[in-house]
């Protein structure tokens, strides 16, 4: 059985990769030969050992070379074009010289599943750059459709969107998939009030990760995690004087080591990147004499378990590093930037501890982390029986919807 995964992002995107690393290794523990294809937006960073194919995305094509307005808006139609021709065929294309998307479109013909990552990419804000960005989300949908295979979205969140047309043409992309799996209820109420059919309640699939032995230290550590999301400095600023003003009177307060995180590491995409965001409160905290250690960059799903593993606590903007952490018994307070967040901390029972970071005061923020810290051995029990309910049910419903694509 041939399986294309089409919009892998890449691995510097430690959360999404997470998702596709566990979607790897549910495919692989099902039955049966299986060849497996990944198109992502970073081929050259991807190692052999995920796939025996790993090609540029449709997205890398049109999107990310480095090209004029005009080649890609001409590569966009000649795919589009491509996703018609192909209706009526069921042989690959042939061509003599080495055309990206030919090589694109032959992976989709010869797939017999289409498995699209989970992760929250189909959103939109408002302004014609994030139009566009979600009509190329959507266009490897609409070639897979018009090859006429099977196609499984795995768990995603979807919206914000902008404007209403946005919202509709998502839903009608989405109701011509077998399965649309979603990882939060609003999600899942937004897009059923819009008809898509094929709807499933599942969990985020980093909550599949497994547990890894308890390492010995000898300090209390609280990790966090933040991003650089506000549009506006003054509001960012505010965000990250907010958790330096709490970090550091938790740390006064109980003698704690802070331990700051780097999830994501994305030079091409700044607002992506969480270094500066990062590096800035870690400058407050050492202005403020707290004991803080040098910035950690995570750099495999492995190494993140161990690293939210070792902590206390975790402050956690970054969804999967709340996720990650609920895998490893590790209490959080989460700070929301989407409503994804506080979905997925309702379903793990954390949504008390989950803050908006639009409404973040360092004071509350204060009080929020010593409520987790003074009942975390009773927040660490709970996380792990419900992790490892979740994990259970969550690799049977996966077991059991994909040998039925066999």
């Amino acid at each position: 059985m041939n399986i294309l995964i089409p919009n892998a992002t890449g691995p510097t995107n430690l959360g999404d990769h997470t998702m596709l690393e566990v979607l790897l290794d549910l495919i692989e523990s099902t039955k049966g030969k299986k060849k497996l294809m990944i198109h992502t937006k970073n081929p050259e960073l991807y190692e052999r050992k995920y796939a025996r194919i790993i090609a540029p995305s449709i997205y890398h094509y049109v999107a990310l070379s480095k090209i004029n307005l005009i080649v890609r808006t001409l590569r966009m139609i000649k795919i589009l074009m491509y996703s018609q021709i192909v209706k009526n065929r069921s042989r690959p294309f042939i061509s003599k010289r080495s055309d990206t998307a030919v090589k694109i479109m032959n992976d989709y013909i010869q797939a017999d599943v289409i498995i699209f990552a989970g992760g929250g990419y189909l959103r939109s804000q408002k302004g014609m750059r994030q139009s566009l960005n979600l009509l190329l989300q959507l266009v490897p949908f609409i070639v897979a459709k018009s090859v006429k295979r099977k196609i499984i979205v795995a768990p995603n969140s979807f919206g914000p969107f902008a404007y209403h047309w946005q919202l509709k043409l998502t839903a009608k992309v989405l109701n011509d998939c077998d399965v649309v799996a979603v990882r939060e209820e609003k999600s899942y109420t937004l897009m059923k009030s819009y008809g898509v059919k094929n709807l499933h309640l599942l969990n985020d699939l980093a909550l599949l990760v497994k547990k890894t032995k308890p390492t010995n230290k000898k300090n209390k550590i609280i990790g966090f995690t933040i991003r650089n999301w506000l549009r506006s400095r003054v509001e960012q600023d505010k965000l990250e004087f907010s958790y330096a003003h709490a970090l550091t009177r938790l740390s006064k307060r109980t003698g704690v080591t802070i331990q700051p995180i780097i999830q994501v590491a994305s030079p091409d995409f700044p607002f992506e990147d969480d270094k500066e965001a990062v590096r800035r409160v870690y400058n407050r905290l050492r202005d403020g004499h707290v004991p803080v250690s040098v910035p950690i960059k995570l750099k495999s799903v492995k190494h993140a378990a161990n690293v939210y593993g070792c902590l206390d606590l975790l402050l956690g903007m970054r969804m999967h590093s709340n996720i990650l952490a609920a895998t490893q018994g590790v209490p959080f307070v989460a700070v929301s930037y989407e409503h994804k967040t506080h979905g997925i901390t309702k379903q793990i029972g954390m949504e008390k501890y989950c803050i908006s970071c639009e409404k973040i005061d360092g004071d509350v923020l204060y009080k929020l982390l010593m409520v987790v810290y003074r009942n975390r051995k009773r927040l660490r029990d709970q996380l792990i029986t419900n992790v490892a309910s979740i994990r259970s049910i969550g690799i049977n419903e996966w077991q059991s919807l994909l040998s039925k694509t066999n």
